[in-house]
């Protein structure tokens, strides 16, 4: 985000360097976490967290703990980069589901499930097409994964970021679907935080999964730092009125996308939720990449490393002249761009 940290946490960041207490401590982030979450209608209790170093371990942590090198585990693509590598760096077979787009917006495949899988791993809201599972579907999704003994595993640190549609948690299914279930948070994206490298946090309502998880943490000490724990509780009970006038200015920065008009070769999807909108530059061809950067003058996000060449990720959370920029960079085609690569020829 271009947007300066809010204030009760670079308070709290001075405090902590400023003192003489900053050696090893335990800073309890539960309390803190339980209100933010309470805040956006999603239960949860001191009982089922784990405090963690961040979203991306966590992510790793559970892959090692709940697999075995040789299982095959799903995910739905487009996706977070790191969900791939978390799979196949550890020796697990990658098993591609499809985010599928009707026209007009993305579902996720959930008529072909499989049923061989250890885990499946999910996205809410989606990174980066910004689309989201509804509440049917992730209750058909936790369903499949009882019947058939899959963990399934959410992440949802973009989760606060919804605009046109209620953006559930796994949290939120009936108590009877909750024992396969792990939620993956962190108050990093929400108020811009993944560079000071905020407490991350794991929460299931299974004990013995949480057991595992908590002694797994202890081991590979992958506990916060107290100070990333200080700015986790500062930002998730202090922050809430920045939190809000983010999402409003981000909310006038969409506004501006779903209004506007792209001309050929782009399409453009803006999903309900997430600061991110979903760009469709494939009639580039192969040299999309190269001539996003070197013809429209755009660094956006490489689809590819989302698992869909040819797309980029537009974040809006931005200044408003920075998007319209990029609109109107869009909307220029050259004469120097050869038209048998815009047909994708």
């Amino acid at each position: 985000m271009d947007v300066a940290m809010p204030r009760p946490v670079s308070q709290a960041i001075t405090k902590y360097l400023h003192s003489k207490q900053v050696g090893y401590q335990n800073v309890d982030i539960c309390s803190a976490v339980i209100s933010w979450l309470k805040q956006q209608g999603v239960p949860a209790c001191d009982s089922w967290i784990v405090p963690i170093a961040s979203v991306v371990n966590s992510l790793w942590r559970c892959i090692d703990i709940f697999s075995e090198p040789g299982d095959r585990i799903a995910l739905f693509s487009p996706v977070y980069g790191p969900f791939f590598n978390s799979i196949t760096e550890q020796q697990r077979e990658l098993v591609e589901l499809n985010w599928q787009y009707n026209g007009q917006t993305y579902r996720p495949d959930i008529a072909n499930l499989p049923t061989d899988v250890s885990i499946i791993l999910i996205c809410q809201p989606n990174n980066p097409t910004g689309s989201v599972w509804n509440y049917d579907e992730l209750e058909a999704l936790a369903r499949h994964c009882k019947q058939h003994n899959i963990v399934l595993i959410s992440d949802e640190v973009h989760r606060d970021f919804g605009f046109d549609t209620q953006v559930n948690s796994v949290l939120n299914l009936p108590t009877e679907l909750l024992e396969r279930c792990i939620m993956l948070g962190s108050p990093s994206k929400s108020f811009n935080l993944a560079g000071i490298g905020p407490a991350a946090y794991i929460i299931t309502a299974n004990s013995g999964i949480k057991h595992r998880l908590a002694k797994d943490v202890e081991r590979h000490h992958q506990q916060p730092s107290p100070l990333a724990s200080i700015v986790t509780n500062a930002a998730c009970s202090m922050c809430e009125d920045w939190f809000d006038a983010v999402k409003q200015a981000i909310a006038a920065n969409r506004h501006i996308v779903s209004t506007s008009n792209l001309s050929e070769p782009f399409s453009l999807y803006l999903g309900p939720a997430t600061y991110f909108a979903w760009l469709d530059a494939s009639r580039l061809g192969d040299n999309a990449k190269y001539l996003m950067l070197n013809h429209y003058k755009l660094a956006l996000g490489d689809g590819t490393q989302f698992g869909k060449p040819g797309y980029f990720r537009l974040n809006l959370a931005t200044h408003p002249e920075v998007v319209v920029e990029v609109l109107k960079r869009l909307n220029f085609t050259c004469k120097d761009v050869d038209t048998h690569t815009l047909n994708g020829k």
